[in-house]
């Protein structure tokens, strides 16, 4: 799980203190979460733009908009408009959306340019093999392991890949079929992505075969939806209806391709 990509989604770096806070502490006393760390890994980065986080706590009690990094190498935005879009610097498939420096979705001057992008690949090809050939139209094999949740906000959304492409995923049925049992616990809506070039899970699943998804936390307006809602909604909603998506997830990595 990785989460607070895009700094001003500020419950996603929540939900992933809570998943680490409800593994650890329930450890040895809840029967259901003691069977996941005997028998699977567990990893978890709750914030991956740190430096963009900064950006937006400079603003105090008015945070700042920001969701790209910090990096303002040749750029002459206003804050918060510099910056790269982590979510489009991966290096599968980069390419062909967010050319303009100060746009939200600026994709880097190359695959893979900020070091942000580069520590989190490169952690993912340590922990999984390749499981995927090169082809796109190769899936992954049923003995796949791994699943891999990157938190967004907002659209109450469970997001399969692809990103790059509206073609079928050649798993699509596979990662229907567990974005179904994940969703089931949060009542979000299963959609592939589609038109986002560069993302992370397109990067775990396209190059390793990883089951992978986008969670879209909130709804869009409201005390709890947009990027910055109401703290108590972390408690009162986020989790109570992720925290079931979560062990579901965690129980389905040995095998998430299996059915």
């Amino acid at each position: 799980m990785i989460a607070q990509i895009h700094a001003r989604e500020l419950a996603t770096g929540e939900l992933a203190w809570r998943w680490i806070d409800h593994v650890t502490r329930g450890y040895g006393t809840d029967a259901e979460v003691t069977s996941i760390p005997d028998t699977t890994e567990l990893w978890v980065v709750p914030v991956v733009n740190p430096d963009g986080v900064d950006i937006v706590a400079s603003g105090g009690s008015r945070p700042l908009m920001q969701r790209k990094n910090a990096n303002d190498t040749g750029a002459s935005c206003p804050a918060p408009g510099y910056g790269v879009d982590l979510n489009r610097n991966s290096t599968f498939k980069w390419g062909g959306a967010g050319t303009s420096r100060c746009g939200e979705t600026y994709q880097g001057t190359a695959a893979g340019s900020e070091p942000e992008t580069r520590a989190v690949e490169a952690w993912f090809k340590q922990l999984f093999p390749d499981q995927r050939g090169p082809g796109d139209t190769e899936p992954a094999p049923v003995t796949t392991r791994g699943v891999m949740i990157t938190v967004h906000s907002y659209g109450n959304l469970v997001m399969p890949p692809w990103g790059w492409t509206w073609n079928a995923n050649p798993n699509a049925s596979q990662l229907a079929a567990l974005g179904g049992k994940m969703a089931a616990s949060n009542g979000y809506t299963v959609v592939a992505e589609g038109d986002t070039t560069g993302t992370t899970d397109d990067f775990t699943h396209g190059n390793l075969g990883i089951a992978s998804y986008t969670f879209e936390i909130g709804s869009g307006s409201g005390s709890c939806g947009g990027f910055f809602p109401q703290y108590s909604c972390v408690d009162s909603l986020f989790w109570p209806n992720n925290r079931g998506a979560f062990l579901t997830a965690a129980k389905a990595a040995k095998a998430p391709c299996a059915g």
